[in-house]
């Protein structure tokens, strides 16, 4: 959640697989300092981990086509675009909640946190492959890749309205999402989105993954994606539905 944004209005969470403390088929082991992680064997049902999950319904819900001007060579650099100038790109928001059972932590950025890296852009730091887009045809070929890397993720709500979650205990200082809280980046945000300037016309799916590296360890990488259905058009597109995305490959 960007700093001084008022957290959006919650969505009603998609059906999700998995539910804190229920590692789902995608498991991977890892420790609990939220530092480190990728692949591995998967942890005991005891093991105190975090567990991101998308909102898919929130995703879908969110998904439009337009024409958005980028004149910031950054954004290149960022890989939120491809070129400069009018561009045709497809905007979505994500919303992204923590079932698990232990914080997910990503701490304070700066130069000692190496989850975070000095941003070449600008004055800051980012979670590079923290985001990441990939367009693919209908043959299940990747056409374009895109990426998230300018973060302030922080417990903005809770995942569930109502649950008595304890939430708001991060901030853009030390980031992180703290079990049963979620924080929801919208659309109207820098890159949510993906640059489809120079893509065909024709029916494609785009996957979107948090946590995609594993940086983190987690009970359940599966649940990290989600994959909207989209058919897309010289004159724009459509988004025409939205799935799990199973048993999501290790990068």
């Amino acid at each position: 959640m960007p700093p001084g944004q008022m957290p959006a209005a919650p969505n009603e969470p998609g059906s999700v697989p998995g539910a804190p403390g229920e590692p789902g088929s995608g498991a991977a082991g890892g420790s609990s300092s939220g530092v480190g992680g990728g692949a591995g064997a998967e942890p005991p049902l005891s093991a105190e981990l975090p567990d991101l999950v998308l909102d898919r319904a929130y995703l879908l819900d969110t998904t439009r086509f337009e024409t958005q001007r980028i004149d910031d060579p950054c954004a290149v650099e960022h890989a939120c675009a491809t070129g400069l100038g009018e561009r045709k790109v497809v905007r979505f928001g994500s919303r992204m909640g923590n079932l698990g059972n232990a914080d997910f932590v990503l701490g304070t950025p700066n130069q000692d946190n190496p989850l975070w890296t000095r941003d070449s852009c600008g004055d800051g730091f980012s979670l590079r492959g923290f985001a990441r887009y990939e367009l693919r045809d209908e043959r299940g070929q990747l056409v374009l890749q895109g990426s998230k890397s300018q973060f302030c993720i922080t417990d903005a709500e809770e995942w569930i309205p109502e649950s008595g979650a304890d939430c708001q205990t991060f901030s853009c200082g030390r980031q992180g999402i703290a079990p049963g809280c979620a924080d929801n980046y919208g659309t109207d945000l820098p890159c949510q989105w993906l640059d489809i300037t120079d893509v065909a016309p024709g029916a494609y799916e785009l996957q979107v993954t948090v946590n995609a590296e594993r940086s983190v360890p987690e009970l359940d990488y599966a649940n990290n994606s989600a994959t909207l259905q989209l058919q897309i058009s010289a004159a724009g597109g459509r988004a025409l539905g939205v799935t799990a995305t199973p048993g999501t490959p290790a990068p």
